[in-house]
């Protein structure tokens, strides 16, 4: 037990010195910065956990620096750190170590698509606004679980995370819309802001939230790429559709008739739970035999009954 016990921290330690490699080491010069994190990218690899160790060490006290800065250097490090710098790798290890699940869903929708799925090892999604690899993801659980789908973003540079997390599954950045000919997508600093909905943007400029930029981008049917990238024969057991005020048009963009899957996740901004049976997208999916079976503050989660998909 104890001999584990030291093999998990040892590891715990060397994922803890990767964690540098992310943070903001302004403690050191330029020069040095680079040839401190060339020792630990070099080191943090090896068979040999210790070594990692030793090189750090070693590198420290060759620049001569006090107890008092290398906690120094570690403060800063970690202070520069945002959530999604973390490597999962560390994340996984605290969740193992502590005998429970990490989820990544915002509102907890990981959590109840867990018991929803829970005897289904190699189920399918496609994930529309997915956003981040990891990072608010209703569908990277169920990625460690075995499963794999298509992620669609249409923020330019959104699919490098997944290119890197999610190597089983088709990363697209693409916009997806029932409207033909190219959106504008107003770009925030907070990447899972972005939105074609130009009153919604407004909505969180007002509240304080950065806008960067404006981009014109052309887009696609949801039906024409799982067309183009959906095997034959392949169902898909989990739809989650997160576009900031822009769900409906992705769903009118699917051929339900073809693709009909099991359990749909969407968003329905300031629409109280007495008052769902109004939204424009919980409507047009009532219409598709769904029915909600969760609310959280923004998503919804609706599950398909026994008629088909087809429209009403």
């Amino acid at each position: 037990m104890l001999a584990a016990f030291n093999r998990r921290l040892h590891v715990l330690l060397r994922e803890l010195m990767l964690v540098l490699v992310h943070g903001v080491v302004r403690i050191l010069k330029q020069g040095e910065r680079r040839i401190f994190l060339e020792r630990l990218l070099g080191n943090s690899h090896r068979v040999d956990q210790s070594s990692a160790y030793d090189a750090f060490d070693d590198f420290v006290a060759s620049h001569g620096m006090t107890d008092a800065q290398r906690e120094e250097l570690l403060l800063r490090c970690f202070k520069g750190l945002s959530p999604s710098s973390i490597p999962q790798s560390v994340i996984d290890i605290f969740g193992s170590a502590s005998g429970g699940n990490i989820y990544h869903s915002q509102e907890g929708e990981d959590i109840l698509l867990e018991r929803l799925f829970a005897n289904k090892a190699n189920g399918f999604f496609v994930d529309v606004g997915a956003h981040h690899a990891t990072r608010f993801s209703n569908t990277f659980a169920l990625y460690k679980k075995g499963w794999s789908g298509i992620n669609i973003d249409a923020t330019p540079g959104s699919m490098d995370s997944f290119m890197n997390y999610r190597p089983r599954d088709i990363n697209l950045e693409i916009a997806i819309s029932d409207k033909a000919g190219p959106l504008l997508l107003n770009v925030f600093k907070e990447g899972a802001l972005n939105t074609f909905d130009s009153t919604l943007a407004d909505s969180y400029k007002t509240g304080g939230w950065e806008k960067t930029d404006a981009i014109e981008l052309h887009t696609c049917s949801l039906a024409d790429v799982l067309d183009q990238h959906l095997t034959a024969g392949q169902s898909i057991d989990l739809l989650s559709v997160d576009v900031e005020g822009e769900d409906l048009g992705v769903l009118r963009s699917n051929n339900w008739d073809k693709y009909c899957p099991e359990v749909i996740i969407i968003e329905a901004l300031d629409t109280p739970l007495h008052s769902l049976h109004t939204h424009p997208a919980i409507t047009f999916l009532s219409e598709r035999g769904f029915s909600p079976i969760a609310r959280l503050f923004n998503s919804v989660i609706l599950r398909r009954g026994g008629r088909t998909c087809a429209g009403s």
